[in-house]
């Protein structure tokens, strides 16, 4: 079964990007897995006010956009390779530029490659060491048919259900629950190559990381 890689743009201070959100999960729940959805966030929605811990007229407290979710540079460099000009924006396996396709058109495109049949399967395995916070990652791959061009593997940490403040649909919802945010690449902005891509050829590729105290 063929893998969709969904990456969705967002930001804590844009008030349309819940409903991509929630979008991509209603999706992911017709799916059964097939689904690898990723939230990046970038852009000036993504930035952190200078007064993101705000107070209304009375000096009662109403929000704090003081977390700072971006991953820097790649995400910016993402956001301006796949064309985000407005949000929610999403590119669907990197067959789109992410600003041509509004929430309707993303099943649409999910629906056009769903069923294609996998090229290469992709196999992988992690350790984590809590003593030196360091995560590893052994990815073995093993091409199902030959492929011309260049190839490159590239490898994510992503941290699910992270509870902070999010602009939802002009109201400030404290305890908002962030899925799949994008945290670290392990290999680079773009990855790596993968040595060969003939039928038959396996791979073996290994990264760490180290993350950090917080």
């Amino acid at each position: 079964m063929r893998k969709i890689l969904v990456e969705e743009f967002t930001g804590h201070l844009c008030t349309y990007c819940p409903d991509g959100s929630r979008e991509i999960e209603r999706l992911d729940s017709i799916l059964s897995g097939q689904l690898i959805s990723m939230s990046i966030h970038a852009g000036s929605f993504a930035l952190v006010p200078a007064n993101g811990a705000g107070f209304d007229a009375n000096g009662d407290f109403i929000m704090d956009f003081t977390t700072d979710f971006r991953v820097l540079p790649a995400g910016e460099t993402y956001y301006t390779t796949f064309g985000v000009a407005s949000n929610p924006a999403a590119t669907v396996s990197r067959l789109n530029n992410a600003n041509n396709t509004g929430l309707a058109q993303w099943e649409i495109d999910i629906n056009a490659i769903k069923n294609d049949v996998p090229k290469v399967s992709i196999g992988l395995s992690t350790l984590y060491d809590d003593s030196t916070r360091t995560v590893k990652a052994i990815v073995n791959s093993k091409w199902l048919a030959t492929e011309t061009g260049n190839h490159n593997l590239q490898l994510y940490l992503v941290e699910d259900n992270v509870v902070d403040w999010q602009l939802d649909n002009s109201v400030y919802v404290q305890f908002y629950n962030h899925r799949h945010v994008f945290r670290s690449t392990l290999n680079g902005t773009w990855g790596t190559p993968i040595p060969s891509s003939n039928l038959g050829d396996t791979n073996t590729q290994e990264f760490a990381i180290i993350l950090p105290a917080n």
